[in-house]
């Protein structure tokens, strides 16, 4: 009984190692993010204030908004720094119990997902939020201005950030899963017009509230579905081509 008792708290001592060292890894990330803060919070309040007119700012409207937006941004880029640390402690618990090609596999979609995810960001910021902000500040009557606080607006970009990076990761996923043999191509076709519903609803949630915007949204999530189809197309066929050879 001793004898199985012992890897089972080795296992479970070296994920204690494991936490302390991402906790830790997080503590500085914080500290780093923090040193960066004014910066980012700056740079995505760019995309509205050139639209504003001259003069024009967000406010806060209690006494600790600012200090936690601050924060929150703070742990937002200190995350997005340590993260490779931390998933570099999680293969290292997890990887031992995995065969040679499934680390590969998990690897490539860390990999892919990742630079994505970046590219992501990036593409909210440069393509998506701006004409997003432009539709929201020309909707409706002109005799209503904005009056904008510091938090609303921050939650608000960071969301259209993380929307738009997580739409991004939708083909790639399709791809992993279809070259890993889990889901075949001919299935993604299948759901097509599940994925115009499901892509419609998300479009009319987060698009202003008229057709036209909600159309604009649609059109480039139901593009990366497709793309994704696409891709598990040639994954697959790549896959059964290596096999073969």
């Amino acid at each position: 009984m001793d004898e199985q008792k012992r890897p089972l708290l080795m296992h479970l001592e070296e994920l204690f190692v494991r936490l302390r060292r991402s906790i830790l890894y997080l503590v500085v990330g914080f500290v780093g993010g923090y040193v960066v803060s004014s910066w980012a919070v700056d740079e995505l309040q760019k995309p509205l204030l050139t639209r504003l007119p001259e003069g024009a700012h967000l406010v806060f409207t209690t006494p600790f908004e600012k200090f936690w937006v601050y924060m929150r941004i703070s742990l937002i880029c200190g995350l997005i720094f340590v993260l490779p640390a931390m998933i570099w402690e999680v293969s290292r618990f997890v990887g031992p119990g995995l065969k040679k090609h499934e680390r590969g596999r998990i690897a490539w979609l860390l990999v892919t997902a990742s630079v994505v995810f970046g590219l992501g960001l990036w593409v909210g910021y440069r393509f998506v939020l701006p004409p997003l902000i432009d539709a929201i500040l020309q909707f409706g009557s002109g005799s209503v201005v904005p009056f904008l606080t510091l938090s609303s607006y921050i939650n608000t970009t960071l969301g259209v950030l993380l929307a738009t990076a997580l739409f991004l990761e939708v083909p790639v996923f399709m791809v992993h899963l279809s070259k890993w043999g889990w889901v075949r191509p001919g299935t993604w076709s299948q759901g097509r017009k599940l994925a115009v519903i499901v892509n419609a609803i998300v479009s009319a949630v987060l698009s202003p509230p008229d057709p036209a915007s909600m159309i604009v949204m649609m059109i480039p999530l139901q593009l990366l579905y497709e793309g994704g189809i696409i891709g598990a197309r040639v994954a697959e066929w790549f896959s059964h081509d290596s096999s073969t050879g």
